[in-house]
C-alpha cells in the first residue's frame, strides 16, 4: 500500500518520495494565511451589505463572491497607480467625475442613474455580436422571436445587458476616455451548445460555439486597454453555467477569466481575485393590476419529466400546492400549470420556489407584475445580487415542512400593514428588475464602480429597495 507521502508510478516499479518537510511547512503557512485573510474579508463584506431585519444576514461569501486578491501589486507597472480599494479588489486611483461626459439622452432622468464612470464597449466584439446568426436568421431576430431556450426568454439577460450598454448615457466611443470596459459576450447563446454538445449555437462567419470564446479571448489579449490593468477594469456577462468546467474552459480563456463577471447564480467562472455578481433572469411580466383578486399564485411545472434524477428538486413545488389546496382559507387562481397573466398580477403574493436550481425567472415575473414575492428557501437569497433589500420587498416562508410553511403563510397573510409597505416598495423598485428599461445594467456597472472607486460611491438613490455601499472619503 502506498503511504500518504508517497506516490507510486504507473508501472509500480519505482517509488519516489514527494514529501519535503520544509515545503510542507511553508505550504501549510500559506494556506493558513489565506484562510485567516478570507475570514477577515468576508466579515467586512457582511458589514457593508447586510442589515438586520426579518430576513437577516446570510453568508456574504455566497451572496457576492468577492475573493481575496492573490496578485501582488508589484506585478503591475507603477505607472498604473494601483492600490487596494477593497481587500479583494484592486482600486484604480483616478477621478471618475473629471472625465464624465455629458451624454444624457433626451427624455432620460439623470437622478435615476447611479453609474457616473464612463465606459467603453469593445467595438470589434460588438460588431461580431451584431453579425451573430442562428441558423439562417440574425441573433437580434432570434432573441426577439424567442427561438433560444425552447421559447423561454429567461436566459436573454446577457443580450439585454449588451443592448442596455449601447444606449446608456455614460458610454464613450473613445477607450482613452473610459474608466470601465464592457466585454460583450453572448454566453447564453454559445455555452449551451458546448455544455450539451450539440449544434444549437449562434455563429459568426465560420466560427461557432467555443471558437467564438477563443476569438474574444484573443481580442482581449491583444488589447492595450486590457493588459494595462490585467482586466481589472473590465466586466463581462456569463449568465449560463459551464464556463468553469474544464472541458469548456481549459486554458484558452485566461483573459476572459480575468474580467469581473455577472454569472449564473453562485457559479465562480472567473479568477478568484475578481468580482462575481449573480445574474438576474429576464422576466416575463403581466401588466400591473391594482385589483387583487387572489391571495397568492404560483405558475410553474410541478415535475421535471426530462431530467428524472432531479425530480426531487421539484418536490417543494408539489408539496406547496398540496398544502395550499388542503386549506380553504386562501385563494389561488391555480397552483402549477396555468395561464400566468393576468392571474399573477391580480394576486397579492407570488411564491418563489426552486426548480432545477434555487433561482428562476419566476422571481422577476412576480416583481415586474407588481406582486410581492414569497421566498421559500434561505439559499435563494444567496444567488441573487446582494444589493437588494429583500426585507422591504419580500417575505419568507420556510418550506421545509408543512407545519413551518403554513405557519409562515398564516403570519404573512395577516400582516396587512407589512404587505402594503412591501407592495409600495415593489412598485417603486420594479425598474431595477426590468432588463428592457436598462436599469439592471446601470446597477451592475455602478456596483463595479463602487468597488473600484470607493471615493465615488453615491450617497442617495430614489430606489428604496437598493442598498448602497458606504461612501468613503
Amino acid at each position: 500500500m502506498v503511504s500518504f507521502f508517497q506516490l507510486t508510478t504507473a508501472t509500480k516499479q519505482k517509488e519516489r518520495t514527494l514529501w519535503n518537510p520544509k515545503r510542507s511547512v511553508f505550504g501549510f503557512c500559506v494556506v493558513l494565511g489565506l484562510i485567516l485573510s478570507s475570514v477577515r474579508t468576508n466579515t467586512r463584506i457582511t458589514q457593508e451589505y447586510s442589515t438586520p431585519g426579518v430576513i437577516g444576514s446570510f453568508t456574504a461569501q455566497r451572496r457576492i463572491q468577492l475573493y481575496e486578491s492573490s496578485i501582488e501589486s508589484a506585478q503591475y507597472p507603477l505607472a498604473t497607480n494601483l492600490s487596494l480599494a477593497h481587500p479583494f479588489v484592486q482600486k484604480i486611483s483616478s477621478d471618475v467625475h473629471a472625465s464624465k461626459p455629458s451624454l444624457l439622452t433626451e427624455g432620460s432622468d439623470p437622478r435615476e442613474y447611479l453609474l457616473s464612470a464612463p465606459f467603453y464597449i469593445y467595438e470589434e466584439i460588438l460588431t461580431m455580436v451584431d453579425g451573430y446568426r442562428y441558423n439562417t436568421i440574425s441573433i437580434h431576430e432570434a432573441i426577439a422571436t424567442n427561438i433560444f431556450h425552447n421559447g423561454n426568454p429567461k436566459h436573454n439577460d446577457d443580450y439585454h445587458f449588451i443592448m442596455a450598454a449601447r444606449r446608456h448615457p455614460m458610454r464613450v466611443h473613445d477607450p482613452a476616455s473610459a474608466k470601465l470596459f464592457v466585454v460583450p459576450v453572448l454566453s447564453n447563446s454559445v455555452l449551451p451548445a458546448i455544455v450539451y454538445k450539440n449544434d444549437n449555437s449562434a455563429c459568426w462567419k465560420e466560427k461557432c460555439g467555443r471558437d467564438l470564446l477563443v476569438y474574444i479571448d484573443g481580442v482581449l489579449g491583444n488589447s492595450t486597454w486590457f493588459t494595462r490593468h490585467q482586466g481589472n477594469d473590465h466586466i463581462t456577462y456569463n449568465g449560463f453555467f459551464g464556463m468553469e468546467r474544464p472541458e469548456v474552459n481549459g486554458k484558452r480563456f485566461h483573459n476572459i477569466r480575468k474580467c469581473h463577471m455577472i454569472a449564473f447564480e453562485d457559479n465562480k467562472p472567473n479568477n478568484r481575485n475578481r468580482l462575481t455578481f449573480p445574474k438576474l433572469y429576464t422576466g416575463t411580466p403581466c401588466p400591473v393590476s391594482s385589483e387583487k383578486l387572489y391571495d397568492a399564485a404560483f405558475a410553474g411545472s410541478l415535475a421535471n419529466v426530462v431530467k428524472k434524477r432531479k425530480r426531487k428538486d421539484f418536490m417543494p413545488r408539489s408539496n406547496m400546492c398540496q398544502w395550499m389546496n388542503e386549506t380553504a382559507e386562501y385563494s389561488m387562481p391555480f397552483c402549477g400549470r396555468g395561464k400566468q397573466c393576468p392571474a399573477l398580477a391580480q394576486s397579492r403574493f407570488g411564491f418563489h420556489i426552486r426548480g432545477d436550481s434555487l433561482g428562476a425567472n419566476r422571481l422577476q415575473d412576480i416583481l415586474l407584475s407588481g406582486t410581492v414575492p414569497i421566498f421559500t428557501m434561505k439559499g435563494q437569497y444567496d444567488i441573487v445580487p446582494p444589493w437588494f433589500d429583500w426585507d422591504k420587498l419580500s417575505y419568507f416562508a420556510d418550506i421545509t415542512n408543512k407545519t413551518s410553511f403554513m405557519s409562515s403563510v398564516t403570519r404573512i397573510m395577516a400582516d396587512e400593514e407589512g404587505y402594503q409597505v412591501r407592495l409600495n416598495n415593489v412598485l417603486l423598485n420594479r425598474d431595477l428588475f426590468d432588463w428592457d428599461g436598462g436599469h439592471p445594467f446601470d446597477t451592475y456597472m455602478y456596483m463595479l464602480q463602487a468597488h473600484l472607486f470607493p471615493d465615488q460611491r453615491a450617497n442617495h438613490t430614489r430606489y428604496t429597495g437598493l442598498k448602497l455601499l458606504q461612501q468613503t472619503s
